[in-house]
């Protein structure tokens, strides 16, 4: 008996983000299609590639994914290993099964398939399993300055340029150490450093759909709930000023504890999102980590 791996996804969940992932049979897969709640989580429906679905992954790296659409219809998603989706909706839920039994077979008939136009969007988180597993490497520093700090460091080049060649005096260092801590990076730096040592050591572990979490050091982190939290305050200032892209969320837990996590490690905007069921505030202030 040929065995696939499915997956299955909610209407809270977020991309990547899949429960009861494991090996199972055509039969086994048309049995948890047919005990999904598709009515119940119908009234939350938001169409998009992320839905409550139940996915299955091929042999050659694509995958089928049976998901809720318009107008009380389903639709199979087939993506392929060259990143081209194609997309079929049905009335009736039982009409999928013949395309599901194809896959199975790496039979599949493209040609009942409408091909989607969607080379401006990326597609692939949508089908792929995340970890959700998220730390302050190399390559997350390099996207970090960058996005939040490029603009001013170029100003601060562009002052050094106007220096050269020019005879120094202590108003031209005046107005260089001027312009460079309020608009040219010296902040972004005193933030950077803050942030990188704060959690260079730490690790934060978090879904959208699962109400427990991991943070803390990397060796034994710390579990959480999140209906535990009695407040999510995100730290930051007006996006037009020079450290706007800096941030820092502040989760009061019940017991007093009190969760420093800033956006080093992700993005505030993709924090929210994963803590959405609380109570979420916002304070304007410069983002600084205090220890």
């Amino acid at each position: 008996m040929k065995l696939l791996t499915s997956k299955i996804q909610h209407y809270n969940f977020e991309e990547g983000e899949f429960v009861e992932e494991k090996k199972r049979s055509y039969a086994e897969v048309i049995e948890i299609i047919e005990e999904f709640p598709w009515e119940l989580e119908r009234e939350f429906l938001v169409v998009d590639l992320t839905n409550p679905s139940v996915s299955i992954s091929g042999l050659n790296f694509d995958y089928l994914k049976l998901s809720l659409y318009y107008n009380g219809k389903f639709v199979l998603h087939y993506f392929d290993r060259d990143d081209v989706l194609y997309s079929k909706s049905f009335f009736d839920i039982k009409d999928s099964h013949r395309y599901i039994s194809e896959f199975f077979q790496d039979k599949l008939t493209l040609s009942d398939f409408r091909k989607q136009n969607t080379w401006l969007q990326k597609n692939k988180p949508h089908f792929e399993s995340a970890d959700f597993v998220y730390t302050v490497t190399a390559e997350r520093v390099k996207k970090y300055l960058w996005s939040t700090s490029a603009i001013s460091f170029a100003g601060s080049i562009f002052m050094v340029f106007l220096f050269v060649g020019k005879q120094v005096n202590m108003i031209m260092i005046g107005v260089f150490l001027f312009f460079f801590f309020t608009v040219g990076g010296a902040f972004n730096l005193i933030l950077f450093f803050n942030y990188y040592f704060y959690t260079k050591d730490k690790i934060l572990s978090m879904s959208k759909a699962n109400d427990m979490f991991y943070y803390g050091n990397k060796a034994a982190p710390i579990l959480y709930d999140k209906k535990d939290i009695i407040e999510v305050k995100i730290i930051q200032l007006h996006h037009r000023t020079g450290v706007g892209g800096f941030a820092l969320c502040k989760i009061t837990m019940s017991d007093g504890k009190t969760l420093k996590i800033p956006n080093i490690f992700i993005g505030e905007d993709y924090l929210i999102n994963k803590l959405y069921s609380c109570f979420i505030t916002s304070k304007t202030s410069f983002p600084f980590i205090k220890y």
